[in-house]
């Protein structure tokens, strides 16, 4: 990293398949920041470990929810492997964070990041938006679904995505990185 980024969150939005995940990774990996952990009711898939998402039941999510233990959640109707699903996905509010002396990285929806600026303010935290084109998602998610790739829920996630990120509000909150050709480290450097 050529200068070091004083925020104490970097928020990785996008849309399905563009890349967070990955890029999440290797900003903990090479640059030591700590991943925000998210909590998910959906079933982890084959490769996800724990260090992914918290990962509950239903109910158990249903319970913190009720005794306001997320900054923000949000829930998708989901078709997975033949079924139609809710899974519910919700940000856990950070214990301690004034005295916390760590830098974190988390992805999340654009509205999730927008209550997440707010919630810990917008001066600690950066928006990072992954500009990726369609096809080169569908290559990507067809890939991470080790052959369970569903084109059901894909068309679903592709109008999702497209209500979820608004390009004008997009642009409003956050900085535009185009992943197009760009190798995961040299995302992170533009970071």
């Amino acid at each position: 990293m050529k200068t070091k980024n004083k925020k104490k969150f970097i928020i990785i939005v996008g849309k399905s398949a563009s890349g967070k995940t990955t890029l999440a990774d290797y900003l903990c990996k090479r640059f030591g920041y700590r991943k925000y952990k998210t909590t998910t009711t959906r079933p982890m898939r084959k490769g996800e470990t724990w260090k992914d998402y918290n990962f509950i039941s239903t109910k158990r999510f249903l319970n913190k929810l009720s005794k306001n233990e997320f900054i923000e959640y949000k829930s998708y109707n989901v078709f997975n492997n033949g079924v139609d699903d809710t899974w519910y996905y919700g940000t856990p509010i950070l214990k301690h964070f004034k005295f916390n002396p760590f830098k974190y990285v988390i992805v999340l929806t654009l509205d999730g990041a927008i209550e997440f600026a707010n919630y810990y303010g917008n001066e600690n935290c950066e928006m990072i938006y992954l500009d990726c084109p369609n096809d080169m998602r569908e290559v990507r998610a067809r890939f991470r679904s080790k052959g369970n790739f569903d084109m059901k829920e894909w068309k679903r996630r592709l109008k999702a995505d497209d209500e979820d990120f608004p390009i004008d509000k997009v642009k409003h909150y956050c900085r535009i990185i185009d992943v197009t050709d760009k190798y995961v480290e040299d995302i992170a450097e533009e970071i």
